[in-house]
This record gives structure tokens, C-alpha cells and sequence, in this order.
């Protein structure tokens, strides 16, 4: 599929649910929500998921030959009490984001996709 990009390992998951990791616009990569996963099996807590959501938009970078530092903006989505979410987030985003903030909204949610999973991060990238 022509601009778009497809980690190695989840082309189930863009033919299961027509849907595409990465879309290149223009100059940005358009990130789709990431959840929390290691192979489709949700990570243990939610410290550990998110760092797996942050690892999985990771993939994705990495596939569109970028990493963190081409991130211009984060959205994350919460599951239960946004309050306790945010200091675990901010600590990520503080070891994957050093020196170089995103814009980032956080907002809290009732569910996300899969039964289970606490949290999910979307992102924009400039690849200028």
C-alpha cells in the first residue's frame, strides 16, 4: 500500500481491522493509536503498558526511518484514573523525549479497543 507504514509482524492486525500502523502525508507520518502490547498479548500493568505503547509507536518510526526526535505531537488516551496515569506517563515521556518535548494531550477515556488494555498513544512525526 503506497504511503503507508506496516511494521514487520502486524500486517494480521492492518488486514484484521483495516487499518494501517503509519500513513505518510506530505511531509508528516500520521501514527495510529498503539496500545500497550508485546505480539498482540497486552503488557502487565500500566507502567508496562506504557512503555509498550511507546515502544510499538517506536516501531513504527523506526520502519518510516525516524525515532523519537521527529515526533511533533502525542495524544494518549487513559483507562481508569488519569490522575495516577500522568506521573507514570510524564517519567516515559521524561527517558524517551529527553530534551525535545512533544505537544502532548492526554485525555481520559472509558475503554479502549482490546478488554484490558489502560492505555493508547497516537502520534504525528515530521519527517522534514
Amino acid at each position: 500500500m503506497q504511503n503507508t507504514v506496516i511494521p514487520p509482524g502486524s500486517e494480521k492486525v492492518t488486514e484484521a481491522f483495516h487499518f494501517v500502523a503509519g500513513r505518510i502525508s506530505g511531509d508528516f507520518l500520521f501514527i495510529s493509536g498503539q496500545l500497550g502490547t508485546h505480539d498482540r498479548v497486552l503488557a502487565d500493568g500500566l507502567e508496562a503498558q506504557i512503555d509498550a505503547a511507546l515502544a510499538n509507536v517506536a516501531r513504527v518510526l523506526k520502519e518510516a526511518g525516524r525515532d523519537f526526535t521527529a515526533i511533533a505531537e502525542i495524544s494518549s488516551f487513559h483507562v481508569g484514573d488519569i490522575g495516577q496515569h500522568v506521573p507514570l506517563f510524564v517519567a516515559a515521556m521524561k527517558k524517551h523525549f529527553p530534551g525535545h518535548p512533544p505537544a502532548w494531550t492526554a485525555v481520559g477515556v472509558t475503554g479502549l479497543a482490546m478488554a484490558g488494555a489502560l492505555v493508547e498513544v497516537k502520534a504525528v512525526a515530521s519527517l522534514a
